[in-house]
This record gives C-alpha cells, structure tokens and sequence, in this order.
C-alpha cells in the first residue's frame, strides 16, 4: 500500500497527466478520424479523460476529510480543484469534436 504522502502527491499530478494524455492522443488519432470521417474516436477520448478526472477529484473529496495535517487537506483541496480545471479544459476541447466536421 502507498503511503499517504505519495498518494497525495499521485492524485495531485494524476490531472495534469490526463489532460496531456488527451491532448496528445485527439491529436495522434486526428487523421484515422479524418479518414474514417467520424469523430466517435475522439469522443471516446475525451470521455475516458472525464471519467479519469472525476474519479481523481472523488477520491481528492475523499481524501480531504482524511487528512490528518493541514498540508495533506491542502494538497487534496488543490487536487480536487485542479481536477475540476483540468475537466473544464477537456470538455472545452471536446466542443468543437461536436461542432466541425472531422476534417475541418
């Protein structure tokens, strides 16, 4: 089992991650949806980004209430907002997935 300390650290970092993750991958698969002219590719993408996202700011939630020093309710506060931000960045990134064409 990890230590409480690295698993703050883990959940701090995991949103970051995960939107870097979708970034890279909607670009990478960018030409198999132009060809395949759907953008179900994508949506699938972003879609796992989200679900990622919000099971790190359940478990930052969780870990707030848990914390036993004032830096681990800290970390798990900024966890769970940058979850929340990094959320709002991928579905700002998913609109337009549902408003052009894939080859626009």
């Amino acid at each position: 089992m990890m230590d409480p300390t690295r698993r703050l650290f883990a959940v701090l970092l995991l949103p970051a991650v995960a939107w870097a993750a979708h970034l890279q991958m909607t670009y990478f698969l960018h030409p198999q949806t132009c060809e395949s002219q759907s953008p179900v590719y994508l949506w699938t993408v972003s879609l796992i980004a989200l679900a990622v996202l919000a099971g790190n700011g359940w478990l930052s939630r969780g870990m707030i209430h848990r914390g036993r020093r004032d830096v681990d309710r800290f970390m798990a506060i900024a966890a769970l907002v940058l979850s929340i931000f990094f959320g709002l960045l991928v579905i700002g990134q998913t609109i337009p997935q549902f408003l052009l064409r894939p080859c626009d």
